[in-house]
């Protein structure tokens, strides 16, 4: 079983699109887990291991770079379950992801579809009036922000030169009375 679960890990992971609508789903007598591999982009990579139970979704692991590390990762992961006495089988989603239904799990776990994905929205033009007026709310913040900075340095600097002009003056005692 052990070495079904790892041939079946790798051709998920042979193609995004393949991986991309697989998961682990583990059962124990009534419990039951998820092990996704999920790819926020689409694409192999980034990735991320998301692990479903009935005490809720986290998830174990992430990649930026480095193609098959959440597959890899994901199988590995169902591996180790199966060493505590789950029941670990590859399954695959429709091409059209359906919500994955979680025995003992209340909260469902929708995966969107291009269908779910909001209409573009189309912006107005910038004007010449509205680029000036940025502008010159970006300099006077910029100004106030400065103002604010030598209010503050201000009256330490003046310290810091009083302190050096007293230590200064003490030196100099030190040395004419010698």
């Amino acid at each position: 079983m052990k070495n079904l679960l790892i041939v079946a890990s790798l051709l998920a992971a042979s193609s995004a699109v393949a991986a991309d609508n697989s998961f682990y789903r583990c059962s124990n007598g009534n419990g039951e887990r998820l092990i996704e591999v999920i790819y926020p982009q689409g694409t192999p990579v980034p990735c991320e291991v998301a692990y479903t139970k009935a005490e809720g979704r986290e998830v174990l692991w992430r990649a930026a770079n480095t193609e098959g590390f959440c597959e890899q990762k994901a199988a590995e992961f169902a591996e180790k379950q199966q060493s505590w006495g789950w029941q670990c089988e590859l399954e695959q989603r429709p091409a059209i992801a359906q919500p994955i239904e979680l025995q003992g799990v209340e909260k469902e776990v929708h995966v969107l579809s291009p269908d779910d994905m909001p209409e573009p929205v189309q912006l107005p033009e910038i004007t010449d009036e509205v680029e000036e007026t940025v502008v010159e709310t970006i300099e006077t913040q910029s100004q106030a922000i400065v103002s604010d900075a030598e209010a503050v340095v201000e009256p330490v600097v003046e310290q810091v030169v009083e302190t050096v002009e007293d230590k200064v003056m003490t030196v100099s005692e030190a040395v004419s009375t010698q």
